[in-house]
């Protein structure tokens, strides 16, 4: 179960006073660099990678809640989720472009490269639109740098990743839940968004029916096959906030993909990148944080009252989507995800006392900036100081903060 119900009114009600992945992430490059971006609000400049991860993710999450026709029908040559976005900013709808009948696997991928196209062109028109209303872009740059080819690459990334997941089930006969696909649909306590499929909100019981595709006996087809190992997605159609709450209210984590064909959950997180610059490090902190979430959650309160569980979290992984790549980060134990909820509490804490002046509480103690080969793999670090001064370098406290390094402050100062 992807989702819960958020907190009620009061103190810990508020979202920007609960500790969110993001938050964690940025505390442990540097919690002084938190202070300054999360507490003062003194964020840096935008650059168009700020504003790439975000669309494209959405894009591909459209794609993924796209469900074939059955029969042999053609599948139109458009990705529904183009057509809700341009809405969404009061344009018209577009026509499909072509057709192909959805046969095999070979067939998906050839729908895949026909509709590719039409969604690089919607992601850069919102990449447009969201450039055009940000007020503090970084110097020198523009959205106009972002080329077609690079977007279709991004794209194309995320399409080759989920279709290892069709493919997967496909030769595991539909996993160990096509039975109950067969029976009543989806069979989730919060199912799959689907754009033919009325949205669940958080807390709401789903009332999936049989979609017409599944079969009462036999093997399982690639309808079957694209349909059970479609991953849970934040629905666009839903105002509402789609995380996982801690009880006590002081915790929140959104995901990105959840998936659970095969009979255990993964949860993964969408990367526009290859993962080669330092950001890469907060990865692992990141879905390990969803990880804990995910744990002291499964009782919640605010869980609906039917449905299949997915089973047990048996991976957290980070998807690349340059390469692409599929990284796989290690569960923690009990004792070891225990002892990091104490920490993660305190560093809550701290963050909650904290003033809008630094201090003690919200420390300048940079962690050094670790570069990565393609897919995320960490790089050895020969000089730490070196390293940490180029945290430094990224921070948007980098001209004032008193540990800053001179060099580093007086380049920023120049700039």
């Amino acid at each position: 179960m992807p989702v819960v119900l958020p907190p009620g009114a009061g103190y810990l009600g508020k979202s920007r006073r609960r500790i969110s992945a993001s938050g964690l992430v940025t505390w442990e490059r540097c919690p002084r660099q938190w202070h300054y971006r999360r507490r003062i609000g003194l964020n840096d400049a935008t650059n168009p990678e700020m504003i790439i991860g975000l669309v494209v993710e959405d894009a591909l999450c459209g794609l993924f809640m796209q469900r074939f026709p059955e029969n042999a029908t053609p599948m139109p040559g458009l990705v529904e989720w183009i057509n809700f976005s341009r809405q969404e900013n009061g344009l018209g709808k577009i026509s499909p472009d072509g057709e192909v009948i959805i046969s095999d696997l070979e067939s998906i991928s050839q729908w895949m490269e026909l509709v590719t196209p039409s969604l690089v062109e919607e992601v850069q028109r919102l990449l447009q639109a969201r450039w055009d209303a940000t007020q503090w872009k970084a110097a020198g740059r523009d959205i106009a740098e972002v080329q077609d080819a690079r977007i279709e690459n991004l794209i194309s990334g995320g399409i080759q990743l989920q279709l290892e997941e069709v493919e997967n089930c496909l030769q595991a006969s539909g996993g160990p839940h096509l039975n109950s696909y067969r029976a009543a649909g989806d069979p989730f306590t919060v199912p799959a968004p689907c754009w033919d499929e009325e949205p669940v909100k958080p807390g709401e019981d789903s009332n999936r029916t049989k979609a017409d595709g599944f079969e009462t006996s036999g093997d399982v087809t690639i309808w079957e096959a694209w349909e059970i190992a479609r991953p849970w997605v934040k629905d666009p159609r839903i105002a509402a906030p789609q995380r996982l709450f801690h009880p006590d209210g002081w915790a929140a984590g959104e995901m990105d993909l959840v998936h659970r064909w095969d009979g255990t959950v993964r949860i993964c997180d969408i990367k526009a990148s290859a993962g080669t610059s330092g950001y890469s490090a907060g990865l692992a902190n990141q879905l390990r944080f969803y990880q804990w979430l995910w744990s002291i959650t499964r009782s919640h309160p605010g869980r609906p009252k039917t449905g299949e569980s997915g089973g047990e979290l048996a991976a957290l992984e980070g998807w690349y989507l340059s390469g692409p790549h599929r990284k796989i980060i290690e569960l923690l134990d009990d004792k070891t995800l225990e002892s990091e909820s104490t920490r993660w509490k305190n560093v809550h804490q701290q963050m909650t006392l904290s003033g809008l002046h630094p201090t003690h509480l919200a420390p300048a103690d940079p962690a050094p900036w670790v570069n990565h080969a393609p897919g995320g793999k960490a790089l050895p670090v020969e000089d730490e100081n070196k390293a940490k001064s180029l945290t430094c370098e990224r921070c948007t406290a980098a001209a004032f903060c008193d540990t800053s390094p001179k060099k580093v402050q007086a380049k920023a100062l120049a700039a």
